[in-house]
């Protein structure tokens, strides 16, 4: 799965008019299935690039967090997961 998600990433980046949400949605998938293949590190930066994308969607953004944070938990980054949690450590706000 996670392949196929590359690919349709890299196809997207090609085409224009690709919504971002699109996009988006997208990387969120291909960094659950990188957190599935046990890619804690390779998922949070995939989770990363998803919030980026949906940074006018506070909701979909601290969900995505959550991810990160289990994926972090999993790795045994503790700090992190509690850093996460409390809102610190996630995408930089639009200004």
């Amino acid at each position: 799965a996670a392949l196929l998600y590359q690919r349709a990433l890299a196809a997207a980046g090609r085409l224009h008019g690709v919504d971002r949400h699109v996009r988006a949605e997208l990387f969120e998938r291909l960094g659950d299935s990188q957190r599935r293949l046990g890619e804690y590190e390779l998922s949070d930066r995939t989770y990363s690039a998803a919030c980026r994308l949906r940074g006018d969607e506070p909701l979909r953004v601290a969900w995505i967090g959550l991810k990160r944070a289990r994926a972090a938990e999993l790795r045994g980054a503790y700090d992190v997961v509690l850093r996460r949690l409390r809102g610190r450590n996630g995408p930089r706000r639009a200004r």
